[in-house]
């Protein structure tokens, strides 16, 4: 997440330095305050993803992110749920961008892509996050929270909002224009669900598990699990929708 950037101050004339001194040190303020709350979001990341978070405490996450305050999270977050949705909103942040990166570039080398071509641009970028030795852990914290039905929030419905589900989703409809969109969205609600747990599972196998499977059998998981995706939706739709279901 990028630090806040200083707002560009119009230089009124003579007797305005004190002002753009005192927006400085607002400014500076906020960007230190921001690397706090990136600092205590990939500490709890990684705490998360080697212990499980049912045995992390919020002072862990303090401590191991060098916080003295003991009340950082709680300051700059508000409450765990409100902390954990953050952790969300900082990674799906990043995805957006390097999503919709590769979308836009398999649709330039690509004009007319099939399914498989859609999965691989969607997935891939999440594939390289997941094989880097700093950013791994989100996965294994993606997908605890996905599947805990404890949780006072869907982080399903957070990445439905994205602009890069939603231009999948607009893919999708004109590629199977007699396929009802109903259908449509749940199977890419079910796409999500199985690649979240794909990732964090490579994740584990990757970075957790003695010894760790090598990058190249994880591609070759991922390549094949491209091939099962897409053909999910390729299949032929059978069912009757009754309760429309909308993205």
């Amino acid at each position: 997440m990028a630090e806040t950037r200083a707002n560009a101050v119009q230089d009124p004339g003579e007797g305005s330095r004190g002002a753009r001194a005192e927006d400085g040190a607002v400014t500076a303020k906020q960007a230190q305050s921001e690397r706090t709350r990136v600092s205590l979001i990939r500490t709890a990341e990684r705490l998360f993803a080697l212990h499980g978070s049912d045995n992390v405490k919020i002072q862990d996450i303090n401590d191991a992110a060098g916080q003295r305050n003991k009340s950082a999270i709680y300051y700059h977050f508000g409450c765990k749920t409100d902390f954990i949705a953050a952790i969300f909103s900082y990674r799906f942040d990043e995805f957006e961008i390097i999503c919709n990166a590769s979308l836009d570039r398999m649709l330039e080398t690509i004009p007319s892509p099939t399914m498989h071509d859609i999965c691989v641009a969607a997935w891939e970028p999440c594939l390289e996050v997941m094989l880097s030795d700093e950013n791994w852990y989100y996965f294994r914290f993606a997908a605890h929270y996905t599947f805990n039905t404890d949780v006072n929030f869907v982080p399903l419905e957070m990445s439905l909002r994205m602009r890069s589900t939603r231009r999948i989703a607009e893919m999708l409809g004109r590629l199977y224009p007699g396929v009802p969109k109903e259908v449509l969205a749940i199977r890419q609600r079910n796409s999500i669900f199985t690649m979240t747990a794909l990732l964090s599972e490579w994740a584990r196998l990757r970075h957790i598990q003695t010894p760790p499977r090598s990058e190249a059998f994880i591609r070759d998981c991922f390549a094949d699990a491209m091939e099962t995706l897409a053909a999910s939706f390729d299949a032929p739709y059978r069912g009757r929708i009754e309760d429309g279901v909308r993205l």
